[in-house]
């Protein structure tokens, strides 16, 4: 007899998936394959719509990418790179702060560098992006697509700070709007002064108490003014720490105190001052007003510098037996107490003013 037939495949036996000598069969491998990065390409999907990561974007996308950049690079020290992201005149601008071309001295490259500490982790803690507000395109025009706000942190002398960012889409192009910057105003009372940050010097001039301004990113810098034979300016630490938010300033007085060498070249300034008027008291504008009793004709004590402040100076203890002036009398004893303003030119101290 002729044994039955059936149509189709023979039945599969659950061992033949498996070859007891090579493993799985290259069907079955294959099948495993495809089944785990089909798994894979899922789960990197759900990561993508739960965090926002993207692959293709250095896991932040636009104005955050660029907001992390920017602090990065303050980080680093590399202030080129962190006023190209974002030009700190224009941001400062922005709070309403006029600044000149010729008044905006940024203290970028030269300031970081020598800075005793920078920021270290910064980050990026929360962001957002919405559409430009109607004053922000009338700053800006009509390129300005969209604006990040960003939330960032850093530490700086082992604290945590919390700045914010706005970043603008510029034609095509993000740009930190609102810059991480502080500033320091150098105040010295007279109408001259030095002062320094970050080992660069600062010259003050003005009318009045002398002032001028240095813009900084944050970070420690040693300020104050350098000593000379004349003043003595102590320094100290200034720490920079701006939170995005407006200019904040740091005012630090480098007006300094005397040193002994000036004292007493002011002293001997003012004894060749007097005792050059006393026996013509009308012999300049000066000398009458030290000697507004007559002419000296005896007994004269050269009166003593009292205090010095800035370039202005007060004395005590003036006296002398003068000769009354438009009148007929006895002599008379003539106290006074000159005060004045002094100058320091070419290494000697010179009275510009006396009353």
């Amino acid at each position: 007899m002729i044994p039955a037939t059936t149509s189709g495949p023979p039945p599969v036996d659950a061992h033949d998936e498996f070859d007891e000598d090579t493993g799985p069969r290259p069907e079955h491998r294959r099948r495993s394959v495809v089944g785990f990065v089909v798994a894979a390409v899922v789960l990197v999907l759900a990561l993508v719509a739960v965090t926002g990561v993207t692959l293709l974007g250095g896991f932040r996308a636009g104005g955050e990418r660029v907001a992390q950049r920017y602090l990065d690079a303050i980080a680093a020290g590399d202030a080129t790179t962190a006023s190209e992201l974002g030009d700190p005149a224009a941001g400062i601008s922005r709070w309403g702060v006029t600044v000149a071309p010729d008044d905006f001295e940024f203290l970028g490259d030269a300031g970081l560098k020598n800075a005793d500490e920078r920021i270290t982790d910064p980050r990026i803690t929360a962001s957002s992006t919405r559409a430009p507000l109607d004053e922000e395109r009338t700053r800006y025009g009509a390129g300005l697509s969209e604006v990040t706000e960003a939330r960032a942190s850093y530490l700086l002398t082992g604290r945590e700070y919390r700045a914010a960012l706005t970043v603008g889409r510029i034609d095509g192009t993000w740009t930190v709007l609102t810059p991480l910057v502080g500033g320091v105003s150098f105040v010295a009372a007279g109408t001259s002064g030095t002062g320094r940050v970050s080992a660069t010097d600062v010259a003050l001039i003005g009318e009045g108490p002398a002032t001028a301004i240095r813009y900084l990113y944050p970070g420690v810098y040693e300020s104050g003014g350098p000593s000379d034979e004349w003043i003595t300016r102590p320094t100290a630490p200034l720490v920079v720490a701006p939170d995005g938010n407006g200019l904040a300033m740091t005012d630090i007085d480098v007006s300094g105190s005397p040193t002994p060498t000036l004292v007493a070249a002011l002293q001997t300034a003012l004894e060749d001052l007097v005792r050059a008027c006393a026996p013509t008291p009308s012999s300049s504008d000066a000398c009458a007003r030290v000697f507004d009793e007559g002419a000296v004709i005896g007994g004269l004590l050269v009166p003593r510098i009292s205090s010095i402040d800035g370039w202005s100076f007060t004395s005590t203890g003036g006296s002398a037996t003068v000769a009354p002036l438009g009148r007929v009398g006895d002599p008379v004893v003539d106290y006074f107490a000159p005060e004045g303003t002094f100058t320091v030119e070419n290494g000697a101290v010179r009275i510009t003013d006396i009353r």
